[in-house]
């Protein structure tokens, strides 16, 4: 059942890397093993308070309320939803002050 969300998720995860990546700035997106991670060079890296709140809804950094094209903080909410309604293990995280991380642990497929 998680296939019908997987498009949902994965598009979601990579606007955010786009919306909020430095001009010229490098966006990932790959498998390792059972995790798939997305990190971008990040206009601003949010700190762990703003990490915390960044899965409640209608929940914006102050720095991104005035993007014109900003959306409307559910984006994140509806992807931790569905990420918990299966069990799935996941981190958003900043790194070295210049990169966000998001990983997802997906689970094996038995062949």
């Amino acid at each position: 059942m998680l296939s019908v969300y997987t498009d949902m998720i994965i598009k979601n995860l990579i606007d955010n890397a786009f919306n909020y990546t430095v001009q010229n700035g490098k966006i990932s997106v790959r498998l390792e093993e059972h995790l798939l991670v997305i990190e971008n060079q990040a206009e601003r890296v949010l700190d762990e308070t703003q990490i915390q709140q960044i899965f409640q809804p209608f929940y914006r950094p102050d720095y991104s309320r005035n993007r014109k094209d900003g959306g409307t903080g559910l984006g994140l909410f509806i992807v931790q939803q569905i990420l918990d309604k299966h069990g799935l293990r996941y981190q958003f995280e900043a790194l070295d002050g210049r990169k966000m991380r998001f990983s997802i642990s997906l689970p094996a497929v038995e062949k």
